[in-house]
C-alpha cells in the first residue's frame, strides 16, 4: 500500500479505524482477526467507488462521521436499490466482500 493510502486510514477511538480520504480506501492492511469497523469521515466531498483489500466472505461495518462520502453503485459496490447513497452522519452500512474489490451491501441504518 502506498504512503498516501496509509495516511488516509488511521486508528480512531475504540475499535474503529478512521478513513478520511480516497475514492477506493484500502481496508486490507487490517489484520483479518482484528476489528472490521470503520468510520468514513472524508475531509471533503468524495465519491467512493469501492474498497480494496477484501477477501471472500469478509464483512465490514462502516459508520459515517459526516455527509461528505457518496457511495457510487458500480461494479465494485453493489448497493441496495442499485442507486448511489450519501449516508447521514452516524449512519451505518454493512458490506460483504464477494472478491478483493467487489463489495455487496448487506444492510443500512437509514
Amino acid at each position: 500500500m502506498n504512503a498516501s493510502s496509509q495516511q488516509s486510514v488511521t486508528r480512531s477511538s475504540g475499535d474503529e479505524f478512521l478513513v478520511t480520504a480516497g475514492a477506493t480506501p484500502n481496508l486490507g492492511w487490517v489484520d483479518r482477526f482484528a476489528t472490521d469497523q470503520f468510520v468514513l469521515a472524508m475531509a471533503a466531498a468524495t465519491n467512493v467507488t469501492g474498497f480494496t483489500g477484501g477477501w471472500v466472505g469478509r464483512e465490514v461495518t462502516i459508520r459515517f462521521g459526516n455527509t461528505n462520502a457518496t457511495l457510487v453503485h458500480s461494479g465494485s459496490f453493489i448497493l441496495k436499490g442499485a442507486v448511489n447513497a450519501t449516508p447521514p452522519s452516524n449512519g451505518f452500512m454493512k458490506f460483504k466482500a464477494l472478491s478483493a474489490t467487489t463489495w455487496a451491501e448487506l444492510s443500512r441504518s437509514f
